[in-house]
């Protein structure tokens, strides 16, 4: 089965913050990144290979710090060649720079081969590849440099007109009677056209021998990359306490488990105001899970949560989690935020219904992991609470995982999960007297952690309370609760 992860979902914001803050020098690595793919289930092996490979560098970079820094320094000398490949399939000469370009390119993937099979992190595919032919094509002295020209080494001929060249630019230069320097000027000329064309001869002679190891360089452009990436990914889990996940073929008696995942962007953006990010903790079973909890208590940040590092696993990405176990969904479908799309001419419940539709067909197809925040919320409460409630229910009877937050009273589907955000609860059980509070007050206060609810179908009445810490006037408080 297709897995049905789309390009829009690829490039949703979730993953852009991850893509944006990796580590990519050269445009062989950007490439790779642009041009991943998700796995699909009939690809396990192949992905849990790519968690293998990762987990082996992550081992080696936690140990020696500056080695990642030691990878970038070539890759960001490496020349974009492709051009230069193209036009040497197509049979035409190259040019000098081409050539240097070629050598440039040969000698600092040689090097990083070198570099990463010392520290036996080098990949499979690129123990395959060797390029030091090309650089002792392109490099006739002994020793190996990076700048290239037209050696004499090349062409005895040549190598006769420079001697010329050379020794008419002495007889120039001695000459003092003007006329005769001009005649020596004009016969230096011919002897320079000669020189080009005789270059142009040792250029044609090179590229056909190039011709020989024109796969090598195809291969060694395709797979640079995707092992700059590789050891991008490891540099990024590194830095960020990532786990290997453990991946097991679908099965309904399991379950996704996600302990202690993180939002990296979120986390970034509350450690710039000096706060810090409740990790999330879930067990997703087969058919549906609802989440409740209070205004303002982090449903919407645990479901971004949960999702991304879903996404990062499918995509070859070590999720932000302490542990994390899955199987690999045949698709992922988030229906969150404001969905108003003013180019399709939608209203947000419209666009709301185009996303549901997606994901009823989608549960039709496979196997998946469907997340909703707060779907139906741009309609009133009394047939919004309806589609949560249908939706619960189909969700409950597919073969896939849904988790779905919501505000609405009164949902309930038999066999689902439940879970419920901690919220002020404990607070308002301890009987805290908190009279007033600014938000950065109430974000200390609040307690994000999800918990498991045997019953969410009531949910948490906590937006009066709420609304008054963080000071609504006492007058409206008074009537507003005339009405609970």
């Amino acid at each position: 089965m297709n897995n049905n992860i789309s390009e829009k979902e690829k490039n949703h914001n979730r993953l852009k913050w991850v893509f944006r803050n990796l580590k990519l020098e050269s445009q062989y690595g950007k490439n790779a990144l642009s041009e991943i793919k998700a796995y699909k289930n009939s690809e396990k092996p192949e992905l849990e290979k790519c968690f293998s490979e990762l987990n082996n560098i992550i081992s080696v970079f936690k140990i020696q710090k500056d080695l990642f820094g030691k990878f970038n320094n070539y890759f960001m000398e490496l020349r974009n060649i492709a051009g230069s490949v193209k036009n040497l399939s197509a049979d035409q000469t190259l040019n000098e720079t081409e050539l240097f370009e070629i050598k440039n390119f040969s000698i600092l993937v040689t090097d990083i081969i070198e570099l990463a099979a010392k520290e036996n992190i080098l990949s499979d595919s690129l123990k395959k590849l060797n390029l030091k032919p090309v650089i002792n094509l392109l490099n006739p002295d002994k020793i190996v440099t990076r700048s290239f020209y037209i050696h004499e080494n090349w062409s005895e001929k040549l190598k006769d007109i420079r001697e010329s060249k050379k020794q008419i630019e002495t007889e120039i230069i001695a000459e003092k009677d003007s006329l005769k320097k001009e005649e020596l000027r004009a016969k230096r000329g011919e002897i320079v056209a000669l020189e080009h064309e005789e270059e142009l001869v040792v250029r044609k002679e090179l590229t056909q021998k190039l011709k020989n190891f024109e796969k090598d360089l195809e291969f060694a452009i395709n797979n640079i990359g995707i092992f700059e990436l590789t050891l991008a990914k490891a540099e990024m889990a590194v830095k960020n306490n990532c786990c290997i996940p453990d991946l097991y073929d679908f099965n309904p008696e399991n379950q996704i488990l996600i302990e202690e995942a993180v939002e990296p962007e979120i986390a970034e953006s509350l450690q710039t105001n000096q706060r810090t990010f409740t990790p999330v903790s879930i067990e997703i079973k087969k058919g549906v899970t609802l989440l409740t909890g209070a205004n303002m208590g982090g449903k919407s940040v645990a479901l971004r949560t949960i999702a991304l590092n879903v996404e990062l696993v499918i995509f070859g990405f070590l999720p932000f989690a302490k542990k994390m176990s899955l199987f690999i969904p045949d698709f992922v479908k988030v229906i969150s935020g404001d969905l108003q799309d003013a180019k399709e001419g939608l209203s947000s419940f419209g666009a709301e219904i185009v996303e549901l539709t997606e994901l009823l067909n989608l549960l039709d197809s496979g196997n998946g992991l469907a997340v909703c925040d707060e779907l139906a919320r741009s309609t009133n409460p009394y047939e919004g609470s309806r589609f949560v409630q249908a939706l619960s229910d189909r969700l409950q009877s597919s073969s896939s995982y849904g988790i779905i937050a919501t505000h609405y009273d009164g949902i309930k589907t038999e066999g689902a999960s439940y879970y419920q955000v901690t919220g002020l609860r404990a607070l308002l059980e301890n009987g805290s007297d908190l009279r007033s509070i600014n938000d950065y007050d109430l974000y200390k206060l609040m307690d994000y952690h999800l918990i498991k609810s045997a019953n969410a179908s009531i949910v948490p009445h906590e937006a009066l309370r709420i609304s008054m810490l963080l000071g609504l006037p006492e007058s409206f408080v008074e009537k507003l609760k005339k009405y609970y």
